[in-house]
């Protein structure tokens, strides 16, 4: 995509920083708005993240003439962080904040140095009222930006590009007019070592950071097996961290060894983006991998939550968003989203969509590819 500069009157940044969540979705968020602002700005950015997987450093891999990264939780990047704020006395820069979250004292004492101290701004977006999907704040989250620095959140009207635009619009530059993507290395050799170069396959991403956001182990197996049935031939891969093993495996305990193929922890970043991208179609519940997945704008089927409308999916053309509000209670002054199964409680905007459509819906997007 073709640079652009900054419009008329926009402000001299140096650089852009943006403090990531730390999980796998969120950091890809981060970067998409990282690629927004070098692509409006012609400018570099820095992503600050806690957590200190290898995943999260290895996604920015394709951006990093224009990305750099800290993890501020390891030795060296304490060291850097700390140089970073502190040579903001000199080097002009635009701190940005978006996640809805309770921000801790060090973020906050961090906002003032830069906003009194320093040559650099905070800027943020922000939560003014209650959401009834979560108390993110009780009056202002960020309060401690300043008024002229705080920009509404608007997470139940628009996606997290667009927030990422109206940014960029605040800031005075132009607007990116493009959706969410991401780049990645062709890692074929991932595919020769699991003998799928050459197959048909289908991956599936079962587990979410919590089990109200997927569905029960009872309904899996019947899943999958219903998959191999419809679907003979087609090789079903599984993805997720290490700590999900034993979950796929009891989900796929009624099928033939020769079926499947689990890669939950054995792949890195660019390994997975691989797996992802040459799929036939990729079903998964809604989490940080479904981001991956989309943003790749793959065939995908989606077992979604009806959730912020921020963290939708529909910026893929190619996906299939399955949800069902018959029974759920967010939005609503009383918010009941749970149904339990087996003393475990899953979102009912989830467990309401049938194996039937599931089933359906990658029968189609088969089909079609």
């Amino acid at each position: 995509m073709q640079e652009k500069g900054p419009i008329h009157k926009a402000p001299n940044y140096s650089e852009f920083v943006f403090f990531s969540a730390g999980p796998v979705g969120d950091h890809a968020i981060e970067i998409d708005h990282a690629n927004r602002f070098f692509e409006s700005t012609g400018k570099s950015s820095v992503i600050i993240y806690k957590n200190n997987f290898g995943f999260l450093k290895d996604l920015a891999i394709p951006y990093l003439d224009h990305l750099k990264q800290i993890n501020y939780q390891s030795g060296t990047g304490k060291f850097k962080l700390l140089r970073l704020f502190f040579s903001s006395f000199w080097v002009k820069r635009c701190y940005v904040l978006w996640i809805p979250i309770k921000y801790p004292l060090s973020i906050k004492l961090i906002s003032y140095f830069v906003r009194f101290c320093t040559r650099s701004r905070f800027i943020g977006l922000d939560v003014s009222k209650k959401s009834p999907y979560g108390d993110f704040s009780e009056e202002s989250s960020l309060y401690f930006l300043g008024k002229g620095n705080i920009i509404p959140l608007n997470s139940h009207t628009e996606l997290f590009y667009e927030q990422g635009n109206r940014l960029l619009s605040f800031l005075g530059y132009e607007e990116v007019n493009r959706k969410p993507h991401l780049r990645h290395l062709i890692k074929d050799e991932i595919l020769k070592k699991h003998n799928l170069l050459d197959k048909r396959y289908l991956v599936l991403h079962l587990v979410a950071s919590s089990s109200d956001r997927s569905l029960p182990l009872r309904r899996w197996r019947l899943l999958i097996k219903d998959l191999v049935n419809q679907h003979p031939g087609v090789t079903l891969v599984f993805t997720g961290a290490k700590g999900d093993i034993n979950f796929i495996k009891e989900a796929t305990d009624q099928i033939a060894q020769d079926a499947f193929c689990i890669l939950a922890g054995e792949t890195d970043m660019q390994e997975l983006l691989t797996v992802y991208a040459q799929a036939m179609c990729c079903i998964t519940v809604h989490t940080g991998n479904a981001m991956l997945i989309n943003m790749l704008h793959v065939k995908s089927v989606v077992i979604n939550m009806v959730g912020n409308y921020m963290f939708q999916y529909h910026f893929n053309e190619n996906s299939i968003v399955l949800f069902n509000k018959t029974r759920c209670g967010c939005g609503e002054e009383v918010i009941d989203c749970y149904v339990q199964e087996e003393g475990k409680n899953y979102m009912k905007c989830m467990y309401d969509i049938s194996d039937e459509e599931i089933l359906k819906s990658v029968q189609k997007q088969i089909t079609t590819s």
